[in-house]
């Protein structure tokens, strides 16, 4: 799942030309937005841009406070229904200083990154979030939710 987010991953499936939609972490720090800003993934998104239309769907129920889970306790997992909305933006992938010599050395390029996020989440509640890499084009809100439809 969030494996997916390494910088040697991505950069050779650039590399390959290939296809990709993957799940990232927001706290990703080796991207600049196209104003060359450097920062985590989500402070690129911040600066992105964001949807004007909502949809509903089911996500996991999580208090906002949680414990530590037990082994196999996702099994279990209540749903509750939820607005979701959607914000995107294009990011500068670099290789980062700590990245294994043995991987790809290319240059810097760019992918777009999604962020699904829920609209208004109970206060009780953990808001549902998640974060994509994706080679597909997004130049409007349809092909943002099409990534995600992936």
């Amino acid at each position: 799942d969030r494996e997916g987010d390494s910088w040697s991953l991505l950069a050779g499936l650039h590399a390959e030309g290939l296809r990709y939609v993957i799940r990232c972490s927001a706290r990703t720090r080796w991207v600049r937005d196209t104003t060359g800003a450097p920062g985590a993934v989500q402070d690129c998104l911040l600066r992105g841009r964001r949807g004007t239309s909502t949809v509903g769907a089911q996500v996991p129920d999580e208090p906002a406070e949680t414990s530590k889970k037990k082994p196999g306790s996702n099994l279990q997992r209540t749903r509750r229904h939820a607005q979701l909305g959607v914000r995107w933006t294009t990011v500068e992938v670099s290789k980062p200083a700590n990245a294994d010599a043995g991987g790809p050395d290319i240059a810097p390029f760019a992918t777009q990154v999604v962020e699904v996020y829920e609209v208004d989440p109970p206060s009780e509640r953990k808001a549902t979030s998640w974060i994509l890499y994706t080679s597909e084009p997004i130049e409007d809100e349809g092909d943002a939710w099409d990534a995600v439809d992936r």
